[in-house]
């Protein structure tokens, strides 16, 4: 549903950057909204950053992470 008008929304667009989730919709009025599913710190997606941190202070292995 669209936030300014109420009518119903299409996905024009998803995308990943690392961790993230980008979804741009469109209603039929022509309102558009992109939604992330975490926050951007100086435009890096705050998800990979905090995965980043998690494993370098747990000190996992990277070999070990991405093959799980």
């Amino acid at each position: 549903m669209c936030s300014v008008c109420g009518d119903r929304c299409t996905i024009t667009k998803k995308s990943t950057r690392g961790g993230q989730l980008r979804v741009t919709t469109i209603c039929g009025t022509g309102h558009w909204r992109t939604w992330d599913s975490s926050p951007n710190i100086c435009g890096t997606p705050l998800i990979n950053l905090v995965v980043a941190g998690a494993m370098f202070f747990s000190g996992v292995c990277l070999r070990k992470f991405v093959n799980c």
